[in-house]
């Protein structure tokens, strides 16, 4: 019995994992940009997908001077993402939540700084 049970917890484990593996038609290279329209700021950005997807940000997207990559998961028509910090603003909570749709993805990156000020950043990306 004990192995049964241990059994279909193995099977319910990996198809989780397989479910949230990026599809063929996801990986490679996404160019695009993002924009704060608060603030007027805008940038570029991109998504690498390979295995676990990350979005790279250059300018001051995050308050930062350099470039920023952002770990992502893929879930079925969705890029989701939070974070705590970032290595260059300390104390910054962010979320990204993008659609996937054919060869396009947009989402909303919202961001919390530790003094408490939210900004709201379009993300935007195609596949080149």
């Amino acid at each position: 019995m004990r192995s049964a049970a241990a059994a279909l917890v193995l099977v319910l484990l990996l198809a989780g994992a397989a479910a949230a593996s990026p599809p063929r038609a996801l990986k490679g290279t996404w160019s695009g940009t993002w924009k704060n329209a608060a603030v007027g700021a805008s940038g570029r950005a991109r998504l690498l997908v390979g295995g676990r997807p990350s979005l790279w940000l250059a300018g001051p997207a995050l308050g930062c001077a350099e470039p920023t990559t952002l770990p992502l998961r893929y879930r079925p028509g969705r890029l989701l993402g939070s974070g705590r910090s970032v290595p260059c603003n300390d104390g910054l909570r962010w979320s990204l939540h993008a659609r996937v749709a054919g060869r396009r993805i947009a989402g909303t990156l919202a961001l919390r700084l530790a003094d408490g000020t939210r900004a709201s950043v379009a993300v935007e990306l195609r596949r080149r």
